[in-house]
């Protein structure tokens, strides 16, 4: 009898250690492969948001470019629209130094516009 329980006993604990040790082997496993995806996510996204802002910046750069050099624009707004042009370089060659795949046309712009 004593070895019936015995038996029973070392059976128990094996199962018991089967069983945690599984349940700790998926819980460490689960937790590594979420903050995998969370670090992909974010990584993505701030990518993602980098290109879309230096793309909505690109326009703008371009838009106070054309109108510097129109005729109708006064001489006295042309130092401001200058100030506005430099200021949205700055922030955009920031932004692409950021970006660790650039798009061929945020390439293309950089390389002409950042240095």
């Amino acid at each position: 009898m004593k070895l019936a329980a015995a038996i029973i006993g070392a059976i128990g604990v094996l199962v018991l250690l089967a069983v945690g040790g599984w349940f700790l082997y998926w819980k460490l496993f689960a937790s590594s492969t979420t903050r995998t995806a969370q670090i992909y996510q974010t990584q993505y996204g701030a990518q993602s948001a980098y290109i879309e802002q230096v793309d909505n910046i690109i326009p703008q750069i371009a838009n106070l470019q054309t109108t510097m050099v129109a005729p109708s624009t006064p001489k006295s707004e042309i130092s401001a629209l200058r100030s506005q042009v430099t200021t949205l370089t700055t922030q955009a060659c920031g932004l692409v130094g950021e970006i660790t795949n650039q798009p061929s046309n945020i390439a293309s712009w950089s390389n002409l516009n950042c240095r």
